[in-house]
């Protein structure tokens, strides 16, 4: 069973993984709207425990510059995505929704003639073992016009 065991850790058989998928394959912003969707986390392996407990959200215009934001616009988020190895705790599902915070594109995003969005980057940071920063980069392809 040890040799087993050291053979497993040996050849990555036990290293975690961590998975993030969106629900949408595309995003669809409007002016002073929080955006909408799930993301999903898929723990694989054993070597790795913790929560992911930050999120930061950047949105690129199509040169692919980072949009900047405004006074009083935010960024980064704070969160709760518990993994672990046992049970069901090797999946979470972040629903923006319900997040206390509004997820918004900032004001700069908007000019005269529309939104020049091409992409929001999500970057998840987390603490615990084995967890590595996760980067979701989802295209904005389809942008309704503000409410």
């Amino acid at each position: 069973m040890a040799v087993l065991t050291f053979a497993m850790l040996t050849t990555g058989c036990l290293k975690a993984g961590v998975t993030v998928t969106f629900s949408e394959d595309e995003l669809t912003v409007s002016e002073n709207t929080p955006i909408t969707g799930t993301f999903r986390f898929v723990l694989t392996g054993y070597l790795g425990l913790g929560m992911y407990n930050e999120l930061k959200v950047e949105w690129l215009d199509e040169n692919d510059d980072v949009i900047p934001m405004g006074e009083g616009e935010q960024d980064q988020f704070e969160i709760a995505v518990w993994l672990a190895p046992i049970g069901d705790t090797r999946t979470f599902e972040l629903d923006l929704e319900e997040l206390q915070y509004e997820i918004k594109p900032p004001a700069a995003a908007w000019k005269p003639d529309g939104p020049e969005i091409k992409q929001a980057v999500f970057a998840f940071k987390a603490t615990g073992l084995g967890l590595p920063t996760k980067v979701v980069e989802v295209p904005v392809s389809q942008q309704s016009p503000s409410a």
